[in-house]
């Protein structure tokens, strides 16, 4: 990363938030490697569990992913696989698929929370004040 005293253009900036993201995903999917499930499937179990009923259609799941890149299909069938949510086809119209969370997945994703919430405090190293200033840099950067 470039020394924050030397950057002399947005670009530098920019890569530097890059390189700090690409970092914090690694130490991130350390923390989760215990828990065997990835950030990706933490987040569709956290999106189902603040679903009425616990459950949601992949639609939903989808849209509330805000990731491109995601592959919702592939994260699902993961987390069936594993026991942590099921599958129901609609009974009016079997292209509609809502998925149920499990016990066992709201387990892992409390646990998986917790852990990435611990872990991320030990990594962060920025008093509230610093904190907040890096808020507000981010967000005014998404302006």
């Amino acid at each position: 990363m470039t020394d924050m005293s030397q950057i002399s253009s947005p670009k530098e900036a920019i890569i530097d938030i890059l390189h700090v993201a690409n970092w914090l995903q690694g130490r991130i999917a350390e923390i989760l490697t215990p828990h065997n499930v990835s950030l990706q499937q933490v987040k569709v179990l956290a999106i189902i569990s603040q679903q009425k009923d616990q459950s949601a259609t992949v639609g939903t799941i989808r849209e509330r992913m805000q990731d491109p890149m995601s592959n919702v299909s592939r994260l699902l069938n993961k987390l069936v696989e594993k026991g942590l949510v099921s599958k129901e086809h609609g009974t009016e119209d079997q292209r509609v698929v809502r998925i149920h969370l499990l016990p066992a997945g709201v387990e892992v994703m409390t646990k998986s929370r917790q852990a990435i919430d611990d872990g991320l405090d030990a990594l962060c190293h920025l008093n509230s004040d610093e904190l907040n200033s890096l808020s507000a840099l981010l967000s005014k950067i998404k302006e």
